[in-house]
């Protein structure tokens, strides 16, 4: 069975734009697929790494008491459901032209070094497994032109890259916050690029079965 791990990191529940956006596509891909394992995780309210948990991480393998484990205990969890997953989505708001600060907690917690990336001469080495990865991100304002800079899907995108996740594709939902047109528009093109998300997934799930 396939696995897919949603990571929702909008903290407006039922009126999120991402998330109904989310939810539309695991509907479709569901119907596309048939068989398909979600485990989803809400990193809206995550708590953010405190001091133990960087000293923990840190500090080489060897060394780690069990104190250091039990810091890094959440930190594992989230990264077990990464390791698991066949596909990765992420929905999300963009807060001040970036990630929300559940979402960056997230990230915080699983690249870590000798855990999911090691430094070499050439620069950092991802660990992970890749796997597809679908962000699927709502701004308030408009992205078109320059109007609003998005420094979220590319910092992402560089940040998965680093623990070896290289295959994102974003779906931007700009002007949510604007004139009911405007989010119709965006709601529009959303629903287009879901509706061509089925085949995807199952050109997707055949490749890693070969």
């Amino acid at each position: 069975m396939a696995r897919l791990l949603h990571v929702c990191a909008s903290p407006r529940g039922a009126q999120s734009h991402s998330l109904h956006c989310a939810r539309a596509l695991l509907t479709q891909w569901q119907t596309s697929v048939g068989d398909l394992h979600i485990v989803e995780r809400d990193v809206s309210a995550l708590a953010h790494p405190d001091a133990h948990f960087v000293a923990a991480s840190l500090r080489a393998p060897a060394l780690r008491n069990t104190t250091d484990h039990a810091a890094l205990a959440l930190s594992e969890q989230l990264l077990e459901e990464l390791d698991s997953a066949d596909v990765l989505l992420i929905s999300t708001p963009m807060y001040n032209f970036s990630l929300p600060s559940g979402l960056k907690a997230w990230v915080d917690y699983i690249v870590r070094p000798q855990r999911s990336f090691v430094s070499t001469p050439q620069g950092k080495h991802g660990l992970l497994k890749d796997r597809p990865v679908r962000l699927l991100m709502a701004a308030g304002g408009p992205l078109e032109s320059g109007l609003q800079q998005d420094f979220l899907s590319p910092y992402l995108c560089y940040v998965l890259h680093t623990i070896g996740l290289t295959q994102m594709e974003v779906l931007q939902l700009p002007n949510m916050q604007r004139e009911p047109e405007k989010i119709a528009a965006s709601l529009d093109q959303a629903a287009d690029w879901i509706a061509r998300q089925g085949a995807s997934l199952r050109q997707i799930l055949a490749q890693a079965e070969v």
